[in-house]
């Protein structure tokens, strides 16, 4: 948790440190609402904003650019994500809770995941693409490959298999094997792998 004045909140760093994101709420009435953020650079506030929302998460890039999940009256989410300088580059809704989102480094593109299946927005081209996991692809997390433009995900907190940005599951034929590896486990009376750890937004 972090004080600024008479802004309190919850706090992420970039990657390497170079910003941090904060949200909460102005210390001014009897409630805090949760509806304030702080971009922060050298222990510096360099901007502050509200959103029309309760603000549930915020995450930072190492080039400033920010990206926050707002929970409406209803529970459901929206997205927000802006450059350093402020400028909104991005808003999507969900009628689902999210599991997992970020920005990828460069900004570039927009990363979510809701019920199992990855959202990736580019920005250069305003295209949404939804990568859709096989029927039984129990995700439980995600990690971005900046170097290789390729995105990671669990599952079952086990195994992390290889999709593209444009939404090719790249390691189908691994998916196949490891399945079917299960599947005589499964016949000879050893438990599979669980996945207590699920993301809310798994299947």
């Amino acid at each position: 948790m972090v004080w600024i004045g008479d802004f309190f909140g919850s706090i992420a760093d970039s990657p390497s440190a170079l910003f941090s994101i904060a949200w909460g709420g102005v210390n001014t009435t009897s409630s805090l609402q949760d509806k304030d953020y702080r971009l922060i650079k050298d222990d510096r506030v360099i901007l502050a904003g509200q959103t029309p929302n309760r603000i549930g998460s915020a995450k930072v890039e190492d080039n400033g650019s920010f990206i926050i999940e707002t929970i409406t009256a209803t529970n459901n989410s929206i997205l927000l994500a802006f450059d350093v300088d402020g400028t909104q580059i991005f808003k999507k809704g969900a009628h689902s809770c999210i599991g997992y989102f970020r920005l990828t480094p460069d900004s570039a593109h927009v990363l979510w995941l809701i019920r199992g299946d990855l959202h990736v927005y580019t920005r250069i081209t305003g295209k949404h693409r939804i990568t859709r996991t096989p029927p039984t692809f129990r995700a439980t997390g995600v990690n971005y490959i900046y170097a290789e433009e390729l995105v990671l995900i669990e599952h079952a907190a086990h195994e992390w298999y290889r999709f593209s940005l444009s939404g090719q599951f790249l390691d189908a034929e691994k998916w196949k094997r490891d399945q079917e590896a299960e599947n005589i486990k499964a016949q000879q009376g050893v438990a599979p792998y669980s996945a207590q750890s699920a993301l809310s937004g798994e299947r």
